[in-house]
């Protein structure tokens, strides 16, 4: 069975294709991409003044990862019968998190070691 390619007809043909979309601005403004707040800076309270809704602090994340990004990939190509990859491969994946959230990295055994003591 030959496949025959079937022409569309003219009115249905599209005859130019803008290089650049050019909107109005008055609907730019109107249907546009606006921000949206994710935080809120009020506090909502009952009828009784108990708050209801409080904003939250902003927090500084600090995660510190057990040996350098080099040591890590390493590592996380081993055999995947070892658990040292899988735990490799998941501070991997905390760091690439940490990178995108903006979170502070600690890297390296003596940081670990050093953090461990000022927590005690």
């Amino acid at each position: 069975m030959d496949k025959e390619r079937i022409q569309a007809p003219d009115e249905h043909k599209v005859g130019y294709v803008p290089d650049e979309l050019d909107i109005p601005e008055e609907i730019e403004a109107k249907e546009g991409v606006k921000a949206t707040r994710t935080q809120f800076s009020t506090t909502i309270k009952a009828d009784d003044g108990t708050p209801l809704v409080q904003s939250p602090k902003t927090k500084k994340v600090t995660i510190t990862i057990p040996d350098d990004k080099e040591t890590l990939e390493e590592k996380s190509k081993g055999e995947i019968e070892k658990s040292s990859t899988w735990l490799a491969v998941y501070w991997m994946r905390m760091l690439k998190k940490a990178l995108y959230h903006g979170w502070n990295v600690i890297s390296g055994k003596d940081a670990v070691s050093k953090t461990v003591k000022n927590d005690r």
